[in-house]
């Protein structure tokens, strides 16, 4: 309920809200209408009345600390992260895993 009190301001005319992070894709050269960070679905489920799902206690905390932030937060296990490890904008062509696509 206090989520949905905190943003009521964000939610425009036909229900939607306005996602939070807009500026990041237009600076990734990605239509915003197109892609939307995780908090903002989390939110926009809350500001409809609809229950998150639970997927484990790790997942869950990132679910809440997303909501409160604003933020797209997640977890990795270290074991599986290869060194040196290079964070990069993607080239044109080149193949990407993201989570939630298969």
């Amino acid at each position: 309920m206090k989520l949905r009190k905190q943003h009521s301001k964000e939610v425009s005319g036909d229900g939607d809200f306005q996602d939070l992070d807009q500026p990041a894709h237009r600076t990734l050269g990605k239509d915003p209408s197109r892609y939307r960070g995780s908090q903002e679905s989390l939110l926009g489920r809350v500001l409809q009345g609809k229950a998150l799902y639970t997927v484990n206690t790790v997942v869950d905390i990132n679910k809440l600390v997303s909501l409160e932030s604003n933020h797209s937060v997640g977890c990795d296990d270290c074991s599986h992260i290869h060194f040196p490890l290079i964070v990069r904008i993607g080239q044109k062509g080149e193949p990407s895993k993201v989570s939630g696509n298969k």
